[in-house]
Order: C-alpha cells, then sequence, then structure tokens
C-alpha cells in the first residue's frame, strides 16, 4: 500500500513500510548521502532526529534523515553535481526529497542566518565526522522556527 506525503509543494508516494527504520539501514542511507553531498562539495548539517540520536550517542531508529544546507552553500555547481548523481531526487525552493538504502531523506535548504549553524560541531559515527548545530541544545529548542 502507498502513501502520499505533501513536502513543501511536492507530493511524495511512500511505500508504507516499517513506522521507523532501525539503525543499520538509517547508517547506511547516512553514509550514503554524505557521499553523494561531498562528491557535490557541499557542506551540510545533520538537523532533527538524526542530529539528536548522533549528539545523544542513540542507535538511530528514526521516519526519516533530515539535512539542512545554508542557501550560500548550495552552489549551482554543488546542485548541478547532485542531480547529476542523484537524478531520481525532487526539488523546489526550500527543499530536496529523495530516498536511499530505503530511508526518506529531505534536505532543508536554510535561508537565514542562525548563530548554531555559523560553527557547527561534529560527532564521529563510522569512521566519519557528521557536523551538527552548535550549542545543540539552543538549536534544539528553535527547531520549528528554522527556514
Amino acid at each position: 500500500m502507498k502513501k502520499s506525503r505533501k513536502i513543501n509543494g511536492l507530493n511524495k508516494t511512500l511505500n508504507q513500510g516499517p513506522a521507523t527504520f532501525k539503525h543499520d539501514q538509517v547508517s547506511q542511507a547516512l553514509l550514503d548521502i554524505q557521499d553523494t553531498l561531498e562528491r557535490a562539495m557541499t557542506p551540510f548539517v545533520l538537523l532533527e532526529g538524526v542530529a539528536k540520536q548522533l549528539y545523544e550517542e542513540q542507535p538511530f531508529e528514526l521516519k526519516e534523515i533530515t539535512i539542512g544546507i545554508k542557501e550560500k552553500d548550495w552552489t549551482r555547481y554543488g546542485s548541478t553535481t547532485f542531480k547529476m548523481l542523484r537524478p531520481e531526487a525532487e526539488f523546489s525552493n526550500d527543499s530536496v526529497y529523495l530516498s536511499t538504502s530505503g530511508v526518506p531523506v529531505i534536505i532543508w535548504i536554510i535561508h537565514k542566518n542562525y548563530k548554531f549553524f555559523d560553527h557547527p560541531d561534529f560527532k564521529w559515527f563510522a569512521r566519519t565526522e557528521f557536523y551538527i548545530p552548535n550549542p545543540f541544545a539552543n538549536y534544539w529548542k528553535a527547531r520549528f522556527l528554522i527556514k
């Protein structure tokens, strides 16, 4: 059975799979999307649940991976390379949606300046580093206001 979901004007049809994805599947998807963004030379920050679980060093159990990219870092080269590497991705002015390793990934383009994205902290995971907002507590309180 499929269900439809609207994200920033994009209509998504998702396979109605598990309520949450487990650690191994999320880990694979996270490393996969990191590879794509690094090839596109686009810095990014983990957001929402994936950032919180990494910050708290919890095993992943998520419905989706949420990533943020500052508008100034979403360059013409980066977005074009991303589109070439991920032709299945769907784009709007404020977001990119795709699925990798079966896990939905939402990339938000952040248009405003927030202090907790100026000097992100990093956490090691699977022999690589991922950036998270800093200070994390301030971000977590304001996470729903980010645009």
